[in-house]
Protein backbone atom coordinates (compact mmCIF):
# COMPACT_ATOMS: atom_id res chain seq x y z
CA UNK A 1 0.00 0.00 0.00
CA UNK A 2 2.81 2.40 0.87
CA UNK A 3 4.48 1.69 -2.48
CA UNK A 4 1.24 2.59 -4.28
CA UNK A 5 0.91 5.82 -2.31
CA UNK A 6 4.51 6.77 -3.02
CA UNK A 7 4.00 6.00 -6.71
CA UNK A 8 0.94 8.25 -6.83
CA UNK A 9 2.82 11.01 -5.06
CA UNK A 10 5.73 10.76 -7.48
CA UNK A 11 3.29 11.05 -10.36
CA UNK A 12 2.11 14.33 -8.91
CA UNK A 13 5.45 15.94 -9.59
CA UNK A 14 4.18 16.66 -13.09
CA UNK A 15 1.40 18.75 -11.56
CA UNK A 16 2.57 22.26 -10.62
CA UNK A 17 0.83 23.14 -7.37
CA UNK A 18 0.70 19.59 -6.07
CA UNK A 19 4.36 19.09 -6.92
CA UNK A 20 5.20 22.22 -4.97
CA UNK A 21 3.15 20.94 -2.03
CA UNK A 22 5.03 17.64 -2.15
CA UNK A 23 8.40 19.41 -2.15
CA UNK A 24 7.35 21.49 0.87
CA UNK A 25 6.17 18.33 2.63
CA UNK A 26 9.50 16.62 2.00
CA UNK A 27 11.38 19.67 3.25
CA UNK A 28 9.33 19.59 6.47
CA UNK A 29 9.98 15.88 7.12
CA UNK A 30 13.17 16.40 9.20
CA UNK A 31 11.28 18.90 11.36
CA UNK A 32 8.49 16.35 11.85
CA UNK A 33 11.05 13.82 13.10
CA UNK A 34 12.34 16.44 15.53
CA UNK A 35 8.86 17.04 17.01
CA UNK A 36 7.96 13.42 17.63
CA UNK A 37 5.49 10.74 16.68
CA UNK A 38 2.40 12.94 16.44
CA UNK A 39 4.11 15.29 13.97
CA UNK A 40 5.26 12.33 11.88
CA UNK A 41 1.74 10.91 11.92
CA UNK A 42 0.33 14.27 10.78
CA UNK A 43 2.94 14.44 8.00
CA UNK A 44 2.05 10.94 6.75
CA UNK A 45 -1.66 11.75 7.01
CA UNK A 46 -1.22 14.83 4.82
CA UNK A 47 0.58 12.80 2.16
CA UNK A 48 -2.12 10.14 2.24
CA UNK A 49 -4.82 12.78 1.82
CA UNK A 50 -2.86 14.23 -1.08
CA UNK A 51 -2.94 10.83 -2.80
CA UNK A 52 -6.70 10.57 -2.16
CA UNK A 53 -7.31 14.01 -3.67
CA UNK A 54 -5.26 13.13 -6.72
CA UNK A 55 -7.12 9.86 -7.12
CA UNK A 56 -10.39 11.77 -7.01
CA UNK A 57 -9.15 14.21 -9.64
CA UNK A 58 -8.15 11.34 -11.91
CA UNK A 59 -11.56 9.74 -11.46
CA UNK A 60 -13.33 12.99 -12.30
CA UNK A 61 -11.16 13.48 -15.37
CA UNK A 62 -12.02 9.99 -16.58
CA UNK A 63 -15.75 10.62 -16.09
CA UNK A 64 -15.46 13.95 -17.91
CA UNK A 65 -13.76 12.28 -20.87
CA UNK A 66 -16.43 9.59 -21.03
CA UNK A 67 -19.17 12.23 -20.95
CA UNK A 68 -17.48 14.19 -23.75
CA UNK A 69 -17.23 11.04 -25.88
CA UNK A 70 -20.92 10.28 -25.32
CA UNK A 71 -21.85 13.85 -26.24
CA UNK A 72 -19.85 13.49 -29.47
CA UNK A 73 -21.60 10.21 -30.30
CA UNK A 74 -24.99 11.83 -29.65
CA UNK A 75 -24.12 14.80 -31.89
CA UNK A 76 -23.01 12.44 -34.66
CA UNK A 77 -26.28 10.51 -34.39
CA UNK A 78 -28.30 13.74 -34.59
CA UNK A 79 -26.27 14.82 -37.64
CA UNK A 80 -26.96 11.51 -39.41
CA UNK A 81 -30.68 11.69 -38.62
CA UNK A 82 -30.85 15.27 -39.84
CA UNK A 83 -29.23 14.20 -43.10
CA UNK A 84 -31.82 11.45 -43.53
CA UNK A 85 -34.66 13.88 -42.88
CA UNK A 86 -33.28 16.30 -45.49
CA UNK A 87 -32.98 13.48 -48.05
CA UNK A 88 -36.59 12.43 -47.37
CA UNK A 89 -37.77 16.01 -47.82
CA UNK A 90 -35.87 16.25 -51.13
CA UNK A 91 -37.44 12.98 -52.36
CA UNK A 92 -40.96 14.22 -51.58
CA UNK A 93 -40.49 17.47 -53.52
Amino acid sequence: MLRRIITRILHTLTVGAVGAYLILALISLPDAFHHGASAIAAWVWQLMLLAVVLGGQQGLAKLSNEQAQQTFRDAEAVRRLTGRVHRLIDVRR
